[in-house]
């Protein structure tokens, strides 16, 4: 399940910004804005401005600091920065 089923019905910005945020934790990375609003009952527009009212940043740049974060843990475990970016998620090496 994307979000966890406490969203629906949910009225306030920090409660989709936080349901929005723990869905891309789980998933290691970014989700399509489009994904998370239909998750969240809500249009793609609404989750931007929430995110930058409650959080000050796009939810694709928290997605990216996740998956970026997740990145700097991986590179203690591989041998190479490649098989690294690899399993943090990223789909190429042009980023």
């Amino acid at each position: 399940m994307l979000v966890s089923a406490y969203v629906c019905g949910m009225s306030t910005s920090r409660q989709r910004v936080t349901a929005a945020c723990d869905a891309m934790s789980r998933a290691g990375g970014p989700l399509p804005a489009g994904t998370l609003a239909a998750a969240l009952h809500c249009s793609a527009r609404q989750l931007q401005r929430d995110f930058a009212e409650v959080l000050g940043v796009t939810p694709r740049q928290f997605g990216q600091a996740i998956r970026t974060d997740r990145t700097r843990t991986m590179l203690k475990a591989y041998d190479t920065v490649l098989d690294a970016a690899f399993a943090s998620g990223y789909g190429s090496v042009r980023g």
